[in-house]
């Protein structure tokens, strides 16, 4: 039976049987595999058996599906697939493993300490908050006043100056 291999950010990993109907993949409780990972979107991809095989679609999460670094939107499955939700790891296998050497170990994320070759940020990304940024807007008032006074200013001392000189 086909099985979905995922690594948790402790390198512990746990396999899941992939059934001939769907399974919905997601932090939402109502997916039939919960993952407890903030990078993965409420309901975030699902994998539908097909009369060949495995197809894998994105449901537009915010961090992205991928295979082998690729975004991807909808994909058939091949065996030894290596696949990112957001940042979990996971691996598509056509046969339950019957031990390490079946699977490969996913790719891993980039370390800390060195800098990022490739980033998990979607293309056209920008922001993901809810609220929104404020804008300044210039306020026409206060500048004509602070002219007014900036003018009245410089006519007292030209009035000094000039009562000096007399």
């Amino acid at each position: 039976m086909p099985t979905l291999t995922i690594t948790a950010s402790d390198g512990t990993e746990s396999i899941h049987e992939l059934d001939d109907g769907k399974t919905t993949i997601g932090r939402g409780t109502g997916n039939t595999l919960t993952i407890d990972d903030a990078s993965l979107s409420g309901s975030h991809a699902e994998i539908i058996a097909t009369g060949d095989g495995y197809k894998l679609t994105d449901l537009n999460s915010t961090n992205g599906t991928f295979l082998n670094g690729d975004r991807i939107e909808t994909i058939e499955l091949s065996h030894r697939a290596n696949l990112m939700f957001g940042s979990v790891l996971a691996t598509y296998s056509e046969s339950a493993p019957s031990g390490s050497d079946d699977i490969p170990s996913p790719p891993s994320p980039p370390s800390a300490d060195g800098a990022a070759t490739t980033s998990l940020r979607p293309n056209g990304f920008s922001n993901a908050s809810p609220f929104t940024k404020k804008v300044k807007q210039k306020n026409s008032t206060g500048q004509a006043l602070l002219f007014i006074g900036a003018l009245g200013v410089a006519a007292c001392i030209a009035a000094i100056v000039c009562a000096f000189m007399m």
